[in-house]
Order: C-alpha cells, then structure tokens, then sequence
C-alpha cells in the first residue's frame, strides 16, 4: 500500500505542478466499472489536460474441473483468484487524437495464487495387488505470484466523456513476479516435493499477464463558487 501511496503523490503532485490551469474554476472526477481478462473492478481517474491519474481495484476469480487419462485416469480440480490494486499514469500524446493514450504503472497483487488437485478416479493392479484410488492417494500443487508487477499498455477511447457517460478499452500487460509452485502428496504420492521445483522452474519465464478491459465511465464535475467553495 505504500507504494501505492507514493506513487500516487507523486504522479499527483509533478502533474498539478506543470500541468494543471491556474485558478482553474472546476476540475472532474471519473468513476468507472471495468470488465475484462483480469476480472471485474473499480476505478478513480482523475483527468488534467492530457493526463490521467488512475486507480483502481479488480478481482478475478478462477475455477476448472475436468478428466484426463495419462494412462492413468486423473481428475484435475483446479481454483483460485487474483485480486489487484492498480495505480497509473495515462497520457495523450497527440493532441488531437483523443481517444489514444499510452499508459504506464504498477500493480499490486494482493492474491495471486491457485491450487491444483491430481486424483486418480480409477484403481491400479499391480500382480496380485490391487488399490482403489482412496488408496493411491492425491497430489496437490499449489502456485503463488503474490507481489508488485509494472504495467505498460495503450488505452482507446476518450477519457473524459464528452457527456456524463462513455465506454473505452485498454490492453496493456502486467509483468509478474517469479511464480513459485510447491507440491504435496497424500499416502502413496507422499514425498513428492521435489515435482513443485521441477514446475517452478518450468515456468520461470512466463511472467506476463496480458490485461484487456472493457471501461464503463462516469464523470463526476465540481464547480467552484465565487466564493472559492467547491461543489
């Protein structure tokens, strides 16, 4: 959260300083509901001139079930979330194109982790030895990407709706931390731990998350009175 708090400040304080109007007699928030390939979620921006400070929350929830057969028949249950805290920096680098901006931030990935289930749904012989998949056992892999991820990526649309309502996109990419993968057992696929750093670093590389998002906004407008009141 600090960090967060950092940043802000300080996209907040270098943008009123060489951007904002003097004595400017309103200035406009927008609220907004996103919807895309990192879950729903809400957001503040704040708009001066061709620049927009953004934050926001969205939460992805994630669940998967189905069967395999490896030789073995395998159930594979999977579930899971990742929940984010959004800062950026939006800017409008062609004064009259109004509805391309290029972005830059951070993430915070307050929850980023899934669980996996391996269960075989039918029983193995083995000689005169036969087990049930009670009797086998399970494995369990769990993955976890918990941390800050920078964020790059271009917004379409206008920021600042030229009524009270607009929708614009963005697609961008966040670039993840390291995911780590542990691996437990059950009965006979105890001792097993060594399968979790096999898949750690299997997936050492694939760091990045694309994000693609649909933006529902709403602007909200505070007048300055004669007076030097705001509302």
């Amino acid at each position: 959260m600090k960090v967060f708090s950092i940043l802000f400040l300080m996209i907040f304080c270098a943008s009123s300083t060489f951007f904002s109007q003097e004595e400017s007699k309103s200035f406009k928030l927008i609220t907004g509901l996103n919807l895309g390939s990192t879950g729903v979620g809400v957001e503040l921006k704040y708009p001066i001139n061709r620049h927009t400070v953004r934050l926001g929350f969205s939460y992805l929830p994630l669940a998967y079930s189905t069967d395999y057969n490896l030789g073995l028949a395998l159930n594979l249950a999977a579930e899971g979330s990742i929940q984010k805290l959004n800062c950026m920096y939006e800017f409008q680098p062609f004064l009259k194109q109004e509805w391309f901006k290029i972005q830059a931030g951070l993430s915070y990935l307050t929850k980023a982790s899934s669980k996996v289930i391996l269960t075989p749904t039918q029983s193995v012989t083995t000689g005169i030895i036969s087990l049930n998949s009670d009797e086998i056992g399970n494995i369990t892999l769990t993955s976890d990407s918990k941390g800050i991820a920078p964020y790059f990526g271009i917004g379409l649309g206008r920021t600042t709706p030229k009524k009270k309502l607009n929708v614009t996109f963005d697609m961008g990419v966040n670039y993840l931390k390291a995911t780590r993968i542990t691996s437990e057992g059950t009965k006979l696929l105890a001792n097993n731990q060594q399968l979790g750093e096999v898949l750690t670093e299997k997936v050492k590389t694939y760091r990045w998350l694309p994000v693609i998002q649909m933006n529902v906004n709403y602007v909200i407008e505070f007048k300055k009175s004669q007076s030097g009141k705001t509302f």
